[in-house]
């Protein structure tokens, strides 16, 4: 008796670590993403530019796709709150919102690469991909956000950081 409770406890707190492992290997492209941001404005080399905004999607998708099985067999798994009043950052991770990291990280990486292409030559092009690594980690935050004050925080956020390259060119100058 005294050993299938201790096996059964002992059970539950790796079911609570995987859980914690689980919220905070989501919060690992989010956290790149945003320091991809950061620094693509301090012209960094174009080339390690171009290699790391193709593999942190890539480290999304396979993160989203890796985790996929367990959030569909164990279902939701939702963090504890850090805050007060249940005001804080919390993360959820359920079928839908996987389903959206997912659908966010593939259109990143597309969008990504494409604007690599796009923009080849162009002076502000790591200004861009600055402004849209960050704006693709505040949607990917907005998508895993547990309550109503990250999702409003993470929203506004998300509305503030699209990128707004095109004002600051000549040709845009004009047509205003």
């Amino acid at each position: 008796m005294i050993f299938s409770n201790l096996f059964c406890s002992v059970n539950m707190i790796q079911f609570n670590m995987s859980q914690t492992l689980l919220n905070l290997l989501f919060l690992l492209p989010i956290s790149l993403f945003l320091i991809l941001g950061l620094f693509a404005s301090k012209q960094i080399n174009p080339e390690r530019l171009q290699k790391l905004s193709n593999a942190i999607p890539l480290l999304a998708i396979l993160i989203g796709v890796s985790s996929a099985y367990w959030i569909f067999q164990y279902g939701p798994i939702e963090s504890s709150t850090l805050g007060f009043y249940g005001l804080g950052f919390s993360l959820r991770l359920d079928q839908l919102s996987l389903i959206l990291f997912l659908m966010v990280s593939i259109i990143a990486l597309v969008v990504l690469r494409f604007s690599f292409n796009y923009l080849d030559g162009d002076s502000n092009k790591s200004k861009f991909i600055g402004q849209l690594a960050t704006t693709v980690a505040l949607v990917q935050l907005l998508v895993l956000s547990g309550n109503i004050a990250i999702l409003f925080l993470a929203w506004f956020a998300t509305s503030m950081s699209l990128p707004n390259y095109y004002s600051s060119t000549p040709t845009a100058k004009r047509h205003k």
